[in-house]
């Protein structure tokens, strides 16, 4: 009996020193995680205005301007995106602005097009000192994407 009582009293090392490497690890792991999340969304919204600024590079070389009915448009396509706050400014070389029929890029011009908006994102906003009170605010990341090309009409 004497054995095992000898036992049951001696200190054994805790399992606290093999847990604790694990949850940290865990710990950084969803904290990354939850980081990706929240960064891939205004990735994946810059592609996508990335992508509609193609279509509309693709539109001005072909017809060396763009009217108000196609920026209508092109605003119309990054509203459905959830983007704000939309400039397009559509210019030659000589700072000269592509808007109308009237004045169109010649042929082997350049044609240098901007656009400046605003893509929405949720981010994480403290609210006051304590740590648990974590909410969640409605933000918005700037762009500004320019780019060149050389009219084709």
């Amino acid at each position: 009996m004497r054995k095992i009582t000898d036992k049951l009293k001696r200190k054994h090392e805790g399992s606290l020193y093999d847990i604790l490497p694990s949850v940290v690890i865990m710990l950084g792991v969803a904290i990354m995680v939850f980081a990706f999340l929240g960064i891939f969304n205004v990735i994946s919204r810059n592609e996508e205005v990335k992508q509609v600024v193609r279509g509309s590079m693709l539109l001005v070389e072909t017809k060396g301007y763009l009217d108000g009915s196609d920026i209508a448009d092109i605003t119309s396509d990054l509203t459905a995106l959830g983007v704000t706050n939309i400039t397009i400014s559509v210019k030659d070389a000589s700072g000269r602005s592509l808007n109308s029929s009237s004045n169109v890029a010649g042929y082997g011009e350049a044609i240098y097009f901007d656009l400046f908006c605003t893509i929405p994102a949720e981010s994480l906003n403290r609210a006051g000192q304590d740590l648990f009170s974590l909410t969640f605010q409605n933000a918005g990341y700037d762009l500004h994407i320019s780019r060149k090309t050389i009219s084709k009409c």
